[in-house]
């Protein structure tokens, strides 16, 4: 699999935090990011893996929900509501 090489490829990289897949992504949290991005890249390359895509971004609340978590913090909320509409369906009588 891909993603899991890309993970393992990234994880070796010097200056990095954290490496999470999640879905169709490897998610690397590293310091300097905008210094760090090319020789990511370059090291992807090497190990004949090709970025289909590649963003550089402050990390957001969903970035820390996500880094401590491991879920993003929309999908947690689509979850909560869908327990909840469940409780609440099975509270009605008919």
């Amino acid at each position: 699999d891909e993603l899991a090489r890309a993970e393992q490829v990234v994880r070796r990289f010097e200056g990095i935090e954290d490496v999470r897949v999640v879905d169709d992504a490897v998610i690397c949290y590293v310091r300097e990011g905008s210094t760090a991005i090319a020789r990511l890249v370059l090291l992807l390359d090497e190990a004949s893996l090709r970025a289909s895509e590649v963003t550089l971004s402050r990390p957001t609340l969903d970035d820390v929900f996500l880094k401590k978590t491991g879920h993003h913090l929309e999908a947690e909320e689509a979850n909560a509501a869908s327990d909840a509409a469940a409780r609440a369906s099975r509270g009605r009588r008919p």
